[in-house]
């Protein structure tokens, strides 16, 4: 089994620059928790250097090219191992329904919260290109906003996979992935689009949450003035 978290940022994603941690800070905390495939999923930006690759590989992790796209209409997407000039062509969801390939697979981001960067319904028209649907770890057994995923996802035979969305390095390894398959792009990305994914979560406290809310909506201010 391979321990991933498919959905991270770090202070080199130029929408973040407040967070508190770097690439190869975060890299290396995955790898003291025994993660073994990761995907750097910017806020539309392509971060897949030769040396980002080499440094994740020396710590036994294999990373997955990725970026959480923003869609003209505010979605966010996430696209696993597609070519920045593919991404480059991807501005809306009919642009990637045209794009995408076999070898691409396609989540919908904490797809069921009440925000304009999430997709809810529209999911429904898009249900050819969407292979899947993530678990958020932002919530407690009291607020879950993610409670619509396993009734989507069982309905319409869709995978589900666990990614920390890490913002706050403290909440790493709260909610992830466990993969049974071989450690390469190729094979990850197959198994993910068809699954079983078996997923690790457990809620925040109230408490947690209610911090983490609080830490996002302060940086969102510092970030405007």
């Amino acid at each position: 089994m391979l321990k991933a978290d498919l959905h991270m940022h770090s202070n080199d994603d130029t929408r973040e620059k407040l967070l508190s941690y770097n690439t190869h800070q975060l890299i290396d905390k995955a790898s003291t928790q025994g993660f073994q495939v990761l995907s750097l999923t910017f806020h539309d930006q392509f971060h897949y250097t030769k040396e980002i690759v080499a440094y994740a590989k020396s710590k036994n992790i294999l990373l997955i090219p990725g970026m959480e796209r923003t869609m003209q209409t505010g979605e966010h997407i996430l696209l696993y191992n597609f070519t920045k000039k593919e991404l480059d062509k991807i501005h809306s969801l009919e642009d990637l329904r045209k794009i995408k390939k076999d070898h691409h697979a396609v989540f919908a981001a904490h797809p069921f919260f009440p925000s304009i960067s999430c997709i809810r319904n529209k999911i429904y028209d898009y249900l050819d290109i969407i292979d899947g649907v993530e678990y958020s770890y932002m919530y407690s057994r009291l607020i879950n906003f993610n409670k619509s995923v396993p009734v989507f996802a069982n309905k319409h035979s869709k995978p589900i996979i666990a990614n920390s969305d890490i913002h706050f390095i403290n909440r790493l390894g709260t909610n992830y992935s466990l993969l049974n398959c071989e450690k390469t792009i190729e094979d990850v990305i197959k198994f993910i689009k068809k699954g079983p994914i078996i997923i690790e979560t457990k809620p925040l406290t109230n408490l947690q949450l209610t911090n983490d809310i609080g830490r996002h909506i302060w940086k969102k201010i510092k970030e405007l003035f």
